[in-house]
């Protein structure tokens, strides 16, 4: 950049002149910043060592840009330096140097399809361009300076030194966004810190989203269970992907013969082992999710029951265990509002039944098809607690049905019904609300988002629970979707 910026300027005919020179310089004096050329060297020369020596200088690329400007306006090279120096430069706050050791470091932390995420987290909106590199990111930030809340490169180094688990990137991120806090400010005229302060805020209130800092990191090993033939209860297919390290879901080779329920369960098994010695490292453990899309037959069913290779020991005691609705996947046109609320998970805090959006218990009356539909409609109810399993359904309970077609993404129930009928009243105490109480102290002072991990405590610790964290971010890819390159496999079944 620095040579482009070198050749740009040594086009513009005031720099071949010494008096010309001069007079630029003086210009740059004025505005506070002092350049010292050679005078005997060449014109190209002259103009590298310009470029650098501003490069050095918050500001000083823009004021050598204006005294040009102000020397020929009407130059035509001029303007294109002037126009080339804000498009590389949007801001006057941090110096070129800076500006693209911080596109490096964005570069090497932040991988390429992740971008598009950061600019929605740095400002809120989403991205109208698509950014084929940091340099683009950058630019995009450091030109939305805001007045309420903090500068989006700040937030964009914060957001990087949250959602990281390297120490050294953390640390990195945050001396980047004293660094840019530190800059701002002092290029106010008004000799205010507000910059400093807001960063402070954003620390501060950094714990709403930080459950799922990790989600760029995380291990998700996704299991598709699909019906095969006219009985849906008889056999099945089995689809397998790993997603890693925030890349894009990588399909396994699995079976595509259909096996019942009991042989499903050994290939689980393998195939886990498989993944497990595929991301085995020295010194790293990763924390795995096992992710089971299931047809709406099967979401009750305790997968998280199902046997490691050491018998007696549950999947769900070992690994973060939760299930997903794989109608839900097929229905994209109505993904919008399952995006909508996914998106709440993050910043969503605890309530006085724990973080949990509704609550809905055995004591309650029955729910018919369409009586709840409506209620759950809302953005903001991201969550269902139920206190009873909720299939089958001949006892008119359709809940979680209801919260299905009203796109929650996050329920969580007991795999024991109570021994009470519908609503409860005969049994004292009753075990469905004792679920309740017993969820909403265990998730005291954590949020929805670190929901995952608490329920794999409450298995090791004896509970029987199901959780539906339906991930709208994350789906198993299509046909269509897969690349036409050689695939990736983790091994044969």
């Amino acid at each position: 950049m620095k040579w482009r910026l070198a050749n740009m300027l040594g086009q513009v005919p005031a720099m071949a002149d010494d008096l010309s020179r001069q007079m630029i310089l003086a210009k740059m004096r004025d505005d506070g910043f002092e350049l010292s050329l050679s005078q005997a060297r060449k014109v190209p020369f002259v103009c590298l060592e310009a470029i650098s020596q501003a490069a050095a200088q918050a500001g000083a690329l823009h004021s050598l840009a204006a005294a040009v400007i102000f020397l020929e306006s009407n130059s035509g090279p001029a303007r294109l330096f002037d126009e080339e120096v804000r498009r590389q430069l949007p801001g006057e706050f941090l110096a070129l140097d800076d500006h693209l050791r911080f596109v490096a470091w964005v570069d090497a932390v932040v991988e390429p399809e992740f971008l598009p995420m950061y600019y929605q987290l740095a400002t809120g909106d989403d991205s109208a361009v698509e950014f084929t590199d940091a340099s683009g990111l950058v630019r995009a930030l450091e030109d939305r300076r805001t007045d309420e809340q903090s500068h989006p490169m700040i937030v964009l180094a914060h957001e990087v030194a949250v959602r990281k688990r390297s120490r050294q990137v953390s640390r990195e991120a945050r001396d980047w966004c004293d660094l840019l806090a530190d800059r701002i400010d002092a290029s106010r005229r008004d000799g205010r810190t507000e910059e400093r302060a807001k960063l402070a805020a954003l620390w501060k209130k950094q714990y709403s989203r930080r459950p799922l800092a990790d989600a760029e990191h995380a291990t998700t090993l996704m299991f598709q269970l699909d019906p095969h033939g006219p009985n849906p209860d008889a056999e099945y297919v089995l689809r397998v992907w790993l997603c890693t390290g925030g890349r894009p879901p990588v399909q396994c080779q699995t079976r595509d013969k259909p096996a019942s329920l009991d042989v499903i369960k050994q290939d689980v098994v393998l195939q886990l082992q498989k993944a497990i010695k595929q991301l085995r490292q020295p010194g790293f453990v990763p924390d795995i999710m096992l992710e089971f899309f299931l047809p709406r037959n099967l979401l009750d069913h305790a997968v998280e029951d199902w046997e490691t290779s050491e018998p007696g020991v549950p999947l769900g005691e070992e690994y973060m265990v939760v299930v997903r609705d794989s109608a839900r996947v097929d229905t994209s046109d109505l993904w919008p509002r399952w995006q909508r609320k996914w998106n709440r998970v993050g910043r969503s805090r605890r309530g006085q039944q724990g973080p949990f959006s509704r609550w809905i218990t055995c004591a309650d009356a029955p729910c018919g098809q369409g009586g709840l539909r409506s209620e759950l409609l809302a953005d903001d109810v991201i969550s269902v607690g139920l206190t009873f399993p909720p299939h089958p359904v001949t006892e008119g309970r359709h809940e979680l049905g209801e919260a299905l077609a009203a796109r929650v993404p996050v329920v969580v129930w007991p795999h024991t019904r109570c021994p009470h009928r519908n609503p409860a009243g005969a049994v004292t105490p009753c075990p469905g609300l004792a679920f309740r109480d017993r969820l909403g102290k265990k998730l005291s002072g954590h949020t929805l988002a670190e929901l995952p991990g608490l329920v794999r405590e409450m298995r090791q610790a004896g509970a029987a629970l199901a959780l539906l964290w339906d991930d709208a971010d994350r789906h198993p890819p299509t046909t269509e979707e897969f690349e036409l390159d050689a695939p990736q496999y983790l091994g044969d079944i």
